[in-house]
């Protein structure tokens, strides 16, 4: 009787045994798949941080001494699209491209000079590029105002109190 109940007693610690190999065996391949994963999420974390960086701090085409606050503001201004910005957007955008603060003062003696240039065009308080427009050949111009007469232009200058 002693012996069977040892063999019994030998049987359980054999089974738990197994019981606890399978149980480890579980946890060591669980582990495993973990240790996988967060070497995978690393990587991928290094990655966006290296994207992040290259986000926060652009490398500037030209360097920025070398571009006037026009160029800025034209660049800006073709990256922003073409529903138009407002000059304090278009302050904003061109800061954070130049690198350097452009005020909106600074920011709207550009965009009167390049609309000067035609370059830039207004709508109510947004601006725009302006979209090329198609001049007439010299020959064209000189057969409407006639020869000779080339320089005149060719709508009549209205001054106040003035005839057409």
């Amino acid at each position: 009787m002693r012996d069977q109940s040892i063999s019994a007693i030998i049987s359980r610690i054999e089974s738990r045994k197994d019981r606890a190999a399978r149980v480890v065996a579980s946890l060591k391949e669980n582990l495993e798949n973990a240790e996988a994963e967060l070497e995978k999420s690393t990587a991928a974390l290094e990655v966006f941080q290296e994207e992040a960086d290259g986000l926060a701090n652009p490398e500037p085409s030209r360097p920025v001494q070398d571009m006037t606050n026009r160029e800025w503001v034209l660049k800006a201004l073709e990256e922003s699209g073409f529903d138009g910005v407002t000059t304090r957007d278009l302050s904003r955008v061109a800061s954070d491209m130049s690198g350097k603060e452009l005020n909106e003062k600074a920011v709207g003696n550009a965009l009167t000079d390049l609309k000067r240039q035609r370059k830039v065009e207004r709508g109510g308080r947004k601006w725009y590029v302006a979209q090329p427009q198609e001049t007439p050949a010299a020959d064209e111009v000189a057969k409407e105002v006639g020869p000779g007469n080339a320089a005149r232009p060719l709508t009549p200058n209205l001054q106040k109190g003035g005839d057409a």
